[in-house]
């Protein structure tokens, strides 16, 4: 039987699938209909070759296209949108007062919803450093300090001291054998510190620290696409414009064409800056609280713990914002320049998303192994004389 591909000059095909602004689509160069395979047993014929072989050779076999971004659905997208409008409709020629009265009462209201987050988060965290973390902080120092004692021989000579006063031994005087005297709470304690499993703990820390990288890269693309945007012309603070999406003239979208310096300069301080500053504190606390939870039971619980935290912006906007202003910031699309529509599809394009990914391993590799100080100068020296210990608790005598 016949297999045939039907290919037109200068039609683009979508593969109706997406990844965040990215739409894929193939852009063919042959003019006719033509069979790609006539037959399963005909050989093809030399015209079909020719034309595949002028289609590969000029470069638009594939190519990436890509949409006019979206504003982020939360408090942050929220309050860019009332920003933009409500500057677009203030600076407008032929202003109304109930519309200058409006807008402006959204700004207003939209920046203060995103400072109760940011407020909100901030009084978590600090509840969270002072009130759980530092405890947990100061009881496994304590509990290590007790197991290097044990360990190293209970001598004085045997130790060197952090700055806070704990022990560590020094390798020459460990001595493995003495973890069987050793008191089973001193145990139980020790052989859960997260440390002692670097391979566990990096995987929690690794999986916290790329949930907070989404924030950078949103942050970083919004910065990109209006603060890096081309300057506002006609407008004193925003230039945007209303059109119909589709034929009917059902669905409007409002494009933000372009951005005047105060503006640019009102979102990146006011908005995007405390973003990032937010976002960095809460990986920060994240990574300290999680490197000195007591349990690997905990570990997983106080990550979903922070995560909460971290969306406490989506659950004020789901739930205070108006569907007006949710419909609004819907259509609101930030456009972009005409060079940057379409792209070649290469191997850094499609790549180029896990440079975040090597970011987020590069950051869990050095925090665990140089910059933690939950346990400063850990040795390293819990996981070998734990590991028949584990295994012994892990066993369900009910199974065996």
């Amino acid at each position: 039987f016949g297999v045939a591909r039907t290919v037109n000059s200068g039609l683009i095909f979508p593969r109706e699938a997406s990844m965040g602004n990215q739409v894929f689509c193939l852009e063919r160069t042959l003019s006719t209909s033509t069979p790609l395979l006539a037959a399963a047993s005909e050989e093809p014929t030399v015209a079909t070759e020719a034309l595949v072989d002028a289609a590969k050779s000029s470069g638009n076999i594939e190519m990436v296209s890509y949409t006019d971004m979206p504003l982020d659905e939360d408090l942050y997208g929220f309050t860019i949108k009332a920003f933009l409008w409500g500057g677009f409709a203030l600076s407008a020629k032929e202003q109304f007062q109930n519309v200058r009265r409006n807008r402006t009462a959204n700004i207003y209201s939209a920046f203060l919803l995103l400072y109760l987050n940011i407020g909100l988060q901030a009084s978590l965290m600090y509840a969270t450093k002072h009130f759980v973390s530092s405890k947990a902080v100061w009881s496994m120092r304590g509990t290590y300090d007790t197991f290097e004692w044990h360990m190293y021989g209970k001598q004085e000579d045997h130790f060197i001291k952090t700055t806070y006063g704990f022990r560590r031994g020094l390798s020459q005087y460990f001595k493995p054998e003495n973890f069987a005297t050793l008191d089973d709470d001193t145990k139980e304690n020790a052989c859960c510190i997260p440390l002692s499993r670097p391979d566990f703990m990096g995987l929690i820390l690794f999986i916290w620290t790329l949930t907070c990288v989404s924030e950078f890269r949103k942050s970083a693309e919004l910065f990109e696409n209006l603060v890096l945007s081309r300057q506002a012309t006609d407008a004193a603070w925003v230039e945007l414009t209303l059109e119909t999406s589709d034929e009917n003239g059902a669905e409007d979208v409002a494009y933000v064409r372009g951005l005047k310096r105060t503006s640019k300069i009102i979102i990146a301080l006011v908005i995007l800056l405390p973003r990032v500053l937010i976002t960095s504190l809460l990986l920060w606390l994240g990574c300290r609280w999680l490197c000195a939870t007591e349990s690997f039971e905990d570990l997983i619980m106080n990550g979903v713990a922070l995560a909460f935290v971290k969306d406490l912006k989506d659950l004020l906007y789901i739930t205070l914002v108006s569907t007006a202003d949710k419909r609004e910031l819907e259509i609101t699309r930030c456009q972009l320049d005409a060079g940057n529509k379409k792209s070649r599809m290469t191997f850094w394009i499609s790549s180029k998303a896990f440079v975040w990914g090597g970011i987020s391993l590069a950051f869990v590799w050095a925090y665990i192994f140089h910059w933690q100080h939950v346990l400063p100068y850990y040795q390293w020296d819990v996981a070998d004389v734990c590991e028949d210990y584990l295994q012994s608790e892990s066993r369900n005598p009910i199974l065996v």
